[in-house]
């Protein structure tokens, strides 16, 4: 008499036969998940607006180079950003605007107001947790000359924003 042989279900191919198509499944729907749910800020819908408006930021770069406008920024260890800024026009300000855009996430952009001081710089206190790459973009209230780079936070020195040639 021959032994009983095995059900299926105790057997190992059968399984991994299973297991192979159902990794799968699971691979895909998280996946999708990942895709809706983290979606690319850096892709615009409303591009043509954006393209139609690079002529209007490019004077902004020109009007800055035309008033001879560059600035230092400086963080302290408190979070303290201290902006210098040189040029014509620019000690009629008593407030700058310093845009910190993150290269990847839309939602963490800020809008910083940078108030002047005693000592003709202009301070703000950064948000904590601010690490990493950003663009800075500065710019007066009335936006009518802008600096920009791109700086690392919380930065070690000087860092310098420059119109754009």
């Amino acid at each position: 008499m021959s032994p009983q042989p095995r059900p299926w279900y105790v057997q190992f191919w059968p399984w991994f036969l299973i297991a192979l198509p159902a990794a799968s499944v699971v691979f895909c729907v998280v996946c999708l998940f990942l895709a809706v749910r983290g979606a690319d800020s850096l892709v615009r819908d409303d591009w043509y607006s954006s393209g139609a408006n690079i002529n209007r930021e490019l004077g902004l770069d020109r009007e800055a180079v035309r008033r001879e406008i560059s600035a230092t920024l400086e963080v302290d260890r408190s979070g303290d950003l201290a902006v210098a800024v040189q040029g014509h026009g620019v000690d009629n300000e008593s407030q700058l605007v310093l845009d910190l855009g993150h290269p990847t996430q839309a939602k963490r952009d800020l809008s910083l107001p940078l108030a002047r001081s005693s000592d003709g710089s202009f301070h703000v206190q950064l948000p904590p947790g601010l690490a990493g790459a950003w663009y800075a973009v500065l710019t007066s209230p009335a936006r009518n000359w802008r600096l920009r780079s791109r700086i690392k936070l919380p930065g070690v020195g000087q860092q310098h924003l420059v119109p754009a040639s």
